[in-house]
């Protein structure tokens, strides 16, 4: 039965794909943003019409106007920014001047800052400008202002309206003074001299017969372009003295800011979407909301661009926040598979290549063509009998232009010229199908979807030529008369002859490295490459059906050893999706090179969707982020070292002497992915190594650290990099003074003194004497020991609730750990539960009560930890609001009983911290039940660990106030991220086999 296509189209514009933005309103950050600038150290500070927020890619701090207090911010609607040569911000507002000490957030209105300010405590001061010398120009509603700092005065430029050499007007919008000395009115632009005479260049109206206003100014080596109300952009040419118009994008656009990248592009921000002017007016784009809605940009009405250290351009909006793009990731597409054109959106994953580079999709009950070269994206719907939600495989037909597809009903045949559907017999039979393809003899392989085997179809007639038996089969590969059949139960190798069949499964070392695998190609030079869920595998075998490999994975730098692909491009260079990224790889150095989130890759890739066009660009389906395309010649590979920074405004370094602890959280300058970032730090004088975290754990906690001098060195990585050069702080703490040696001496000394004196006066009672000092001594030493006793478990207890903390874990884990596997060697029943509870919304608690309220929660937390567990439990701080739980001589059942005590517990606990105020809360756990089975003996305390961590970041991810646990672990995991693909079917996860979970859900 052949049934007609209907088609829908939409344009398919590569160029537009390349620029992809970052929004922040998840964050918090949804006000309308006037300015934006970046401190010393590398936060980024963003003026709104509701405050000042400093963000750090993480946490937010808000600092704000309250009223009645001087110590805070004169307004809340923020004008521009920038920042000093010491490091503070300069915040104009519409009621005056404002600096903030980046160090402890503290807040000057100007006059306090220095009593020469005190003009411009009042008034609108549209435009602040650090010059190079470290003087500061102001622009005011009143004139032009600049502060010296050598000799802390003010002075104003001189403004007459008939003084040639005076500026003419007041009201200054703009300054420039990175070359020379530009000011920008809302008719003119001026230069100032040093001798503070203005020169004005050009009159606006004069030259242009507009009246409209100027509002932002870019100043370049050869031209001023110009920035009007609700005429467009201009540019003013420095050598011709001529102002041209620019004819790129809309006309009437209101110009609200303009800047330029480290790669030359100019960035303009307008009411009407976003203008990029790349090599002068060569090349121009007009990106909007309605072609960049799919890519992060979901307003036309941006306020203001910035670009910062990394080359990152910021741009914001009225009433959205904030969107950051990397101009590193230009030779890199997201083009998002249209919703609108599929019933019900997309869900594409199978693709393949047809004519003349036309790519073909298989999405959610359609086929879609991706035409480049007529820039059309086009998706042909399924008729209603062949519908289904998802297409596991496509093949092209050459010779016949058709496009075979497997689904969950079946074998689905596309005419792409005729665009009729028709079903490939026996349609109604052969459900569940995945791998497809033809081969040279007019062959059609088919694999299924689970344990239905492969068949051999006669493409013609439909007829079946053979079966063979074989678990799921994800891809085929032709390699001369064999066929190469990669499956969940190892690589099938079947002779096109007479369909004899080799199997490769792991076994020794030298053997395929997973008995899943995923795809496989050979290279340029001859070899067979075999990816795999353990990793790439290189066949160095004397005949193809030799079992014998080189293996790669994640210990070689690849970002996850769960693969698919390879493909090669045109410089024999291997890409390999991961369930991490993309992974670049050299089969000549074996080196690595991770493409993540922040170069524009997807999270993960489908297995076998990715195609190679005729002019080497790649694509490869990442799912609901669509397709990544990628001219892979031109790939930025920069090293990516980020500085990390110390994230908090307040630390308490500084009063750490009084204190005895340490708490902060690290962050970077990788805005872009700071998901992507790993930190690590190692505190000299107190530990002997490193101590990693990621980016959910960047807390640094410290306690009762022992009198000493130390240097807390902190240092950045992100996928691409190694680790950066190290932030160093060094401090000292100073004994009490019964730790000083001086009060040692003299406790000594009285102690020998009192023992002489004794000794002297009563000779004659000398058996009396000796009894008396001995039991002196007894008492003294007891003394001693308890006080030192003490002083150990200070060492290891969380001095804010009592329990143990981490340092008391690193001591005594092992032990633990080693009982544990004797214990069930002789009891399979017996095993230890790792737990980690996590208060939710707990930062809520302290931003809205305080910290004292927040101290008050996180006892009385600790304290209903202690009543629900049992008392051969080890209950520890791991840090802020989590929690570690180590609960031995259990099993599976009490497991379960024990996390849902605590979840109802914290659930009904009323959190009183006043006579009649209370707060509820709820929280969140995540535990691993080791061993569970014998494969999982060789576990680690750190694995362990990790998988807990995983489970609480998914509970956390689907609902909080809940608990998910990981019963048994049947397929080893070698690294708990490798966890994450089960959990994006949270209500699913009872489903699979290697992995037994349990859950709240």
């Amino acid at each position: 039965m052949l049934v007609p296509a209907k088609a829908a189209e939409t344009p398919l514009e590569l160029e537009q794909y390349k620029y992809k933005f970052k929004n922040f309103k998840h964050k918090g950050i949804k006000y309308t943003t006037t300015s934006l600038t970046q401190d010393e150290i590398g936060a980024i500070w963003i003026g709104t019409q509701n405050g000042l927020i400093r963000f750090d890619g993480y946490d937010k701090t808000i600092i704000k106007n309250i009223s009645g207090n001087v110590n805070s911010l004169s307004s809340n609607y923020i004008g521009s920014l920038d920042v000093d040569n010491y490091g503070n911000i300069w915040v104009g507002t519409n009621n005056g001047l404002n600096i903030v000490n980046v160090s402890n957030s503290k807040v000057f209105r100007a006059g306090t800052y220095h009593k020469s300010l005190q003009p411009l405590d009042k008034g609108y001061i549209n435009a602040i400008h650090s010059a190079p010398n470290g003087n500061i120009w102001i622009g005011t509603d009143d004139g032009l202002f600049i502060y010296f700092f050598d000799s802390s005065k003010l002075v104003k430029v001189k403004s007459h309206q008939n003084d040639p050499f005076a500026l003419q007007e007041n009201r200054i919008v703009g300054i420039n003074t990175d070359e020379e000395n530009y000011v920008l009115t809302e008719k003119s632009v001026y230069k100032i001299h040093d001798n503070f005479n203005a020169e004005k260049i050009l009159s606006f109206e004069e030259k242009t017969g507009a009246t409209t206003s100027l509002q932002a100014f870019l100043v370049t080596e050869d031209s001023i372009y110009l920035g009007t109300t609700n005429s467009g952009l201009y540019r003013y040419s420095l050598a011709e003295k001529s102002v041209f118009k620019s004819e790129k994008g809309p006309k009437d656009n209101d110009i609200r800011s303009i800047k330029k990248d480290k790669n030359g592009t100019i960035w303009v921000a307008s009411t009407n979407g976003l203008l990029l002017f790349k090599k002068g007016e060569e090349e121009v784009l007009h990106l909007t909301m309605k072609n960049h809605q799919y890519r992060g940009l979901d307003t036309d009405y941006l306020t203001s661009v910035f670009v910062d250290k990394e080359n990152l351009v910021w741009i914001g909006s009225h009433d959205t926040g904030v969107y950051l793009y990397s101009p590193n990731n230009s030779h890199i597409a997201t083009i998002p598979v249209m919703g609108e054109l599929i019933p019900g959106g997309a869900r594409t994953i199978a693709m393949t290549v047809g004519k003349s580079d036309e790519v073909w999709l298989g999405g959610k009950e359609a086929i879609i063509k991706l035409d480049f070269q007529k820039g059309k994206m086009t998706a042909f719907s399924e008729p209603d009998e062949f519908k289904s939600s998802i297409t596991y495989g496509l093949a092209f037909d050459h010779k016949r232009n058709k496009v075979y597809s497997t689904t969950k009903k079946g074998i689905t045949i596309f005419d792409t010229v005729k665009k009729e559907f028709s079903s490939f017999i026996p349609f109604d039979k052969y459900k569940g199908a995945y791998g497809i393809h033809i081969d040279g003899q007019d062959q059609l392989w088919v694999g299924s979807n689970s344990s239905d085997g492969i068949s051999v179809f006669n493409l013609i007639t439909g007829a079946l030529i053979k079966y063979i038996p074989a678990q799921r089969t994800y891809s085929f590969y032709e390699i001369e008369k064999y066929m190469m059949a990669f499956t969940t139960n190892g690589l099938y190798i079947i002779n096109k002859d007479n369909f004899s069949l080799t199997v490769h499964k792991p076994g020794t070392k030298d053997n395929i490295s997973h008995s899943s695998t995923t795809g496989g190609l050979i290279d340029s030079r001859g070899q067979f490459w075999v990816a795999s869920s353990g990793g790439l595998n290189l066949h160095v075998g004397d005949s193809i059906l030799e079992n014998k490999y080189k293996h790669y994975s994640e210990a070689d730098g690849f970002s996850s050893s769960v693969m698919t692909g390879p493909i090669e491009d045109e410089e024999h260079f291997l890409w390999i999706p991961t369930s991490r990224g993309l992974n670049r790889f050299s089969p000549t150095t074996g080196k690595v090179k991770v493409l993540g989130e922040s170069q524009g890759a997807a999270e993960s890739y489908f297995i076998g969707a990715y195609v190679k066009l005729q002019n080497g660009t790649l694509l490869f389906n990442g799912g609901q982020t669509g397709i990544t395309a990628i001219e892979a010649s031109q790939v930025f590979w920069g090293e990516g070292n980020y500085s990390p920074f110390i994230s908090e405004i307040h630390s308490n370094i500084q009063n750490i002497n009084e204190e005895r602890k340490l708490a902060l959280s690290v962050a970077s300058s990788n805005f872009y992915s700071p998901e992507d970032m790993h930190y690590r730090y190692r505190l000299e004088g107190f530990d002997k190594e490193f101590t990693q975290v990621n980016s959910s754990r960047r807390n640094i906690n410290y306690t009762n650290l022992p009198p000493g001098e130390y240097t807390l060195a902190i240092q950045a990585s992100s996928y691409n990099s190694q680790w950066s050069e190290p932030i160093v702080y060094s401090f000292k703490i100073s004994p009490y003074f019964y730790e000083t040696n001086v009060f040692k001496f003299l406790i000594f000394g009285l102690f020998v003194g009192l023992f002489y004196f004794s000794y002297r006066i009563r000779l004659k009672m000398l058996k009396d004497s000796n009894q008396k000092l001995e039991a002196a001594v007894k008492k003294r030493t007891k003394k001693i020991q308890e006080q030192k006793l003490a002083l150990e478990n200070m060492a290891i207890t969380d001095q804010l609730t009592g329990l143990n903390n981490r340092h008391f874990l690193e001591a005594h884990i092992e032990t633990i750990w080693e009982q544990t596997k004797r214990r069930f060697s002789e009891d399979s029943q017996s095993g230890i539960a790792v737990y980690i509870v996590d208060l939710d919304h707990f930062k809520q608690v302290n931003d809205k009560y305080g910290h004292d309220v927040g101290d008050f929660v996180l006892k009385e937390f600790a304290r209903l930890l202690k009543s629900v567990c049992r008392s051969s439990d080890y209950i520890i701080r791991w840090g802020g609001e989590e929690f570690i739980i180590l609960s031995p001589y259990t099993n599976i059942i009490e497991t379960k009983k024990l996390v849902v005590r605590i979840t109802q517990v914290i659930r009904k606990h009323k959190f009183k911290y006043s006579d009649e105020q209370f707060i509820s809360m709820t929280c969140s756990t995540g535990f691993y039940c080791y061993p569970g089975n014998e494969q999982s003996c060789g576990v680690t305390f750190s694995q362990a660990l990790s998988y807990a961590d995983e489970a609480l970041y998914a509970i956390k991810n689907f609902s909080r106030d809940g608990w998910l646990g990981i019963e048994m672990i049947n397929t080893p995991v070698e690294n708990s991220s490798d966890l994450k693909v089960y959990f994006n079917n949270m209500e699913g996860l009872e489903e699979h086999s290697d992995v037994k979970f349990c859950s709240s859900i």
